[in-house]
């Protein structure tokens, strides 16, 4: 029997591969774009950055634009994935408290460690054109709608207001996340004090939502 030129770990190989050198593709896209902005780079900027050719580029994109589509895909899923607490349901005013300082934390700490993603999405990406507008007031409205479901869930079990306006409220949540981080939004040397936000962000939210 004819035995095989290649192993079978040969494609796993070459996947892995192409998925880390998309990967870099994009980590050096999102560092030129937050040094020199989007309009003053090109691809050229892009590759020489991590020294591969033009051609490798195209394999994986088919212009700047598309590699920011695919750039603003993978960020802002990030973002959103911070706000999904993936905990159980709570139950009680307490542990609503709990839940809410927790995704203060999470997205506080994420704001430290990644400053210039957040300066990207924040004050360049909105203003590169329609499109990008678009994808960005959408994944805001997503981040709303999510904080929102938390508060839906207190008001159903009893322990927030029920006049409270559900879709506002999940809008508010989202406005006081990106205040709590707007000083590494502004300065990307910045270093946010985590608990002391965190209680801060928290008592202001809950005397609206008569929690805590």
């Amino acid at each position: 029997m004819a035995q095989p030129l290649v192993g079978s770990g040969a494609g796993r190989s070459d996947t892995k591969r192409t998925r880390i050198r998309r990967i870099q593709l994009l980590d050096a896209a999102l560092e030129t774009f937050v040094e020199y902005g989007y309009g003053d780079v090109g691809v050229a900027e892009i590759v020489a950055r991590i020294g591969c050719s033009h051609g490798t580029f195209y394999n994986y994109f088919d212009n700047k634009r598309d590699a920011l589509d695919a750039l603003l895909s993978r960020e802002l899923s990030e973002l959103v994935s911070v706000a999904e607490l993936h905990r159980p349901r709570p139950r009680s005013e307490s542990e609503f408290v709990d839940a809410l300082g927790t995704l203060v934390r999470r997205f506080v700490e994420y704001g430290n460690e990644r400053p210039h993603v957040l300066t990207f999405l924040a004050m360049e990406a909105p203003g590169i054109d329609e499109a990008a507008l678009a994808t960005m007031v959408g994944s805001y409205g997503q981040l709303g709608q999510l904080c929102g479901q938390y508060i839906r869930h207190g008001i159903e079990d009893g322990y927030l207001r029920e006049d409270i306006n559900v879709e506002f409220a999940g809008e508010a949540v989202v406005s006081c996340l990106m205040g709590a981080v707007l000083p590494l939004i502004l300065d990307n040397t910045a270093l946010i004090d985590v608990d002391s936000t965190v209680q801060t962000v928290v008592g202001f939210l809950c005397y609206g939502t008569n929690a805590g």
